[in-house]
């Protein structure tokens, strides 16, 4: 399905500049604190895995014409990377959602204790330790590579959803809890992030994790239905349509606001903006 295959390609290009903006943005805001955190390594986790995607499709398609392709290692690399954008980014986001737990949890202690600096340095070392055993592996144990790709689908990826499903649940326990007992213990910053992992729960759960589920229910049970191949045929746009709205959302919540100032000089009010 060609149109499948162009809105995937245009899916991946705006997360791409979505996130570079958002990035952009966060790295320029006015803040005494460090903007290396969980959240600016979401954005630079999406848009890498995004460039490596578009990578791995305009090498497919130049293949095809060009055979550009000459070795099985590089045909399995290019099958691993199909799999590693996917992975990659939902444990990256996990983790912002485990991070803003800890705000909620600890909110003298993460400052303190420097948790989400902390937390940005396990991600990255996760996500480029994985990339250089997954990328390594096909170079030097071809005959592993498909028995690799089998693991990072049938069981990481799985493993990682279900990862992330968790951290979603506990973070709006604790959000709900912190509304209930206090109200503005939170810098502007922090409820700015709580509103963007929020959003991402409520869309990512619905768009990616429960046809993911559905797929693999489906598999597992060995059930077949127009509905479930329907689901099951776009589960991975739905997934990119769902990164996509995230990262809008994003974008929309990080765009600096107009401050209103109102000076009032006996009875004469004026307003700037």
């Amino acid at each position: 399905m060609v149109y499948l295959a162009v809105l995937v390609l245009t899916l991946r290009v705006s997360i791409i500049l979505l996130n570079v903006s958002s990035l952009f943005i966060y790295m320029r805001r006015p803040t005494r604190t460090s903007r290396f955190t969980t959240l600016a390594v979401v954005f630079v986790t999406h848009i890498l895995c995004s460039s490596g995607s578009l990578l791995c499709y305009v090498t497919v398609i130049l293949d095809q014409h060009f055979y550009i392709v000459d070795s099985d290692p590089a045909v399995a690399a290019i099958d691993v990377t199909v799999y590693l954008v996917e992975f990659v980014p939902i444990i990256a986001c996990a983790v912002l959602a485990l991070d803003r737990v800890l705000v909620l949890a600890l909110p003298l202690g993460y400052g303190l204790w420097r948790i989400g600096h902390k937390l940005a340095v396990l991600i990255t070392g996760f996500e480029i330790g994985i990339a250089t055993i997954l990328y390594s592996g096909p170079w030097v144990f071809p005959e592993d590579a498909v028995h690799t790709e089998g693991v990072i689908l049938n069981i990481a990826f799985p493993l990682a959803l279900f990862f992330e499903t968790v951290m979603y649940a506990v973070f709006i326990f604790f959000l709900r809890l912190h509304h209930k007992r206090v109200s503005n213990t939170l810098t502007p910053e922090n409820k700015q992030t709580n509103h963007i992992v929020l959003f991402q729960a409520i869309i990512h759960t619905l768009l990616s994790t429960i046809p993911n589920a559905v797929s693999s229910a489906s598999a597992l049970l060995d059930k077949k239905s127009d509905i479930l191949n329907s689901i099951i045929d776009h589960v991975l746009l739905c997934s990119y349509v769902s990164i996509t709205l995230i990262s809008i959302f994003t974008l929309y919540k990080l765009l600096p606001r107009k401050v209103s100032v109102t000076v009032v000089s006996g009875s004469d009010k004026s307003v700037t903006s």
